[in-house]
């Protein structure tokens, strides 16, 4: 390639910017064509990452996974050796936990208690025994056992065998009160962040020192006789505490059925509202109960009554009684629930079927959508 002003690259006049490049080109390409069978080798890579930006690399790669696009985490990572923060991500933002935090809880609870604590429930004879009579109340004081459900019965023996105690010191009738004491546990409340919408849901319910059936129980909406008639509710503990507001109407047939729970913080009173269409199955939603304490005595009461003791007085909290029976003498029954180990059981198979329900359907996720069938 020549220029007008500059005739060759050989030329004794300074070249100017293009002959420099025409001659770079030519000098490749001549290269190129001498050897056509040039390898180049490279070394290999031996940069060593270290152990701890591995771990950071790979959280980070985890969590920009396109099924996640939509998902806000928050994570922090820890030594155990000496508390040195290794990884964090949105580390102090407020977020709704999920049912993998279960898993957090147990091992706070397991490394705080052991795994072979028990909980213990005490019942205590707030009075004389004359004639077969408790002359005053039965007083029963809880320290959050989550083990007394409704499932495979088990509730309703260990009840049965409070019973047969009662039978077994002289009782078989209680003149006074069934009082649930609550007070060896922080008063039940509502978690921070919780939505109020979510109240009604067993997902949402407070837990105390006394429990029955993990606070919740099972609603069932049947379909009337014909579209139009309102719709049937059962609830599967009558001794619930909770009043029942019927707004479901019965749909045409093939009409898709939509039920809605609500509750307010506080309230009792459970409204229901949608529709079922007529022939359809039942409609099982599993509820919470407002009064957790209230519960667990009403049920309480219940099998004692049904169980042989006649009881006179009513079922109430402790902290709706203005004359608590003054000084209490050794418990007439303690029962101790099964080891936390075998609690354990029961808190882990809540959370895989929880996961299991968030990939089948991940409309509903894993913090608690979707009904579980209670008894």
């Amino acid at each position: 390639m020549r220029s007008r002003n500059n005739p060759g690259c050989g030329a004794g006049l300074q070249p100017r910017r293009a002959g420099l490049k025409a001659c770079a080109t030519f000098l490749v390409f001549a290269t190129a064509a001498c050897h056509p069978a040039t390898t180049v080798r490279l070394k290999p890579d031996t940069t060593v990452i270290k152990p701890l930006d591995a771990l950071r690399r790979d959280i980070d790669a985890a969590l920009a996974q396109p099924a996640l696009v939509h998902s806000y985490w928050g994570v922090l990572v820890k030594s155990l050796k000496n508390d040195e923060t290794l990884y964090e991500r949105n580390a102090n933002k407020l977020m709704m936990p999920a049912s993998n935090m279960k898993i957090v809880t147990l091992a706070a609870a397991a490394e705080k208690l052991g795994w072979d604590y028990r909980y213990e429930t005490r019942l205590f004879a707030a009075g004389s025994v004359q004639g077969g009579t408790l002359q005053g109340d039965l007083v029963v004081a809880g320290s959050g056992d989550p083990s007394l459900v409704a499932a495979d019965g088990m509730a309703d023996r260990v009840f049965a065998n409070w019973a047969d105690g009662l039978k077994q010191r002289g009782i078989r009738t209680i003149s006074g009160r069934v009082i649930g004491d609550d007070n060896g546990v922080e008063e039940p409340a509502l978690g921070l962040g919780w939505m109020w919408d979510d109240v009604p849901t067993e997902d949402s319910t407070s837990v105390g020192a006394l429990q029955y059936n993990e606070n919740a129980l099972r609603v069932t909406v049947s379909p009337g006789p014909s579209a139009g008639d309102s719709a049937g509710v059962s609830l599967s503990v009558g001794s619930s505490g909770l009043t029942i507001v019927n707004e479901v109407m019965t749909g045409a047939a093939g009409s898709a059925t939509s039920i809605s729970i609500h509750r307010l913080p506080g309230s009792t009173m459970l409204a229901l509202r949608g529709s079922i269409a007529v022939g359809a199955a039942p409609s099982a939603l599993a509820v919470s109960v407002d009064n957790p304490t209230q519960f667990f005595v009403n049920a309480f009461r219940a099998a004692l009554i049904a169980n042989g003791i006649d009881v006179r007085g009513p079922a109430v909290d402790i902290d709706d009684v203005t004359d608590v029976p003054a000084g209490r003498s050794a418990p007439i029954i303690s029962y101790q629930s099964p080891t936390l180990s075998t609690l354990a059981v029961r808190l882990l198979q809540t959370l895989v079927y929880r996961q299991a329900l968030a990939i089948a359907w991940p409309g509903c996720g894993a913090n608690g959508g979707g009904a579980r069938t209670r008894a």
